[in-house]
């Protein structure tokens, strides 16, 4: 028996990957975190050019089109890395959208960081269960501007009402340069300064 295509989120909600029908006949995907649906059937895998996409700021999962993207795998990776290295005790998620790697934390992570300094530190099941928990909000955003040379211009989002968007923080470098001037201020209220 063949077994069915499922997905776990960072919440450990599992979804269930089904194809339906549209009312033109034509296929579509989505998922559901019910195991039986009467408006399609489970499947073992998702065509080539679609994929499971986790949400970063709720872990809400969907199928859509596979995203085009001139960040490379191994950038993904790097900045995943200096994250954990860089801003320990941040509960972060590093995601490709479009040209840019874009660091999400979670609004919690001070409040964490000061238990975690009450605690001399945090157990790595503690961290995972905010992890799992938490809302996600962009912090970071390295956009890619020179292809060739990979170049990124580092931003950080703004939260002000009027705002609500990403400010550049006027610094365009390599990805190393840019997270060892940057990933120390996550969690901390010197990132409300950088501007």
């Amino acid at each position: 028996m063949t077994a069915i295509m499922n997905y776990v989120n960072r919440k450990g909600d599992a979804y269930y990957v089904y194809q339906g029908v549209t009312k033109t006949g034509k296929p579509k995907y989505y998922v559901s975190l019910k195991a039986k649906s009467d408006a399609g059937q489970q499947i073992v895998s998702l065509p080539d050019d679609f994929e499971l996409y986790e949400h970063p700021t709720d872990a809400r999962v969907s199928v859509r089109k596979k995203q085009r993207s001139d960040i490379h795998d191994f950038e993904l990776e790097f900045v995943r890395d200096r994250v954990a290295t860089e801003a320990q005790n941040v509960i972060a998620r590093v995601v490709i959208q479009g040209r840019s790697l874009v660091i999400y934390e979670s609004p919690n992570t001070g409040h964490f960081n000061r238990i975690s300094q009450g605690m001399g530190g945090l157990p790595n099941f503690a961290i995972r269960e905010m992890y799992s928990t938490s809302q996600m909000s962009p912090a970071f955003r390295f956009k890619l501007i020179g292809k060739q040379e990979r170049i990124f211009e580092a931003q950080r989002f703004c939260f002000r009402g009027s705002v609500d968007d990403w400010v550049s923080l006027h610094h365009e470098g390599p990805l190393d340069e840019l997270c060892q001037s940057y990933l120390k201020h996550m969690g901390k209220e010197s990132f409300y300064e950088l501007m």
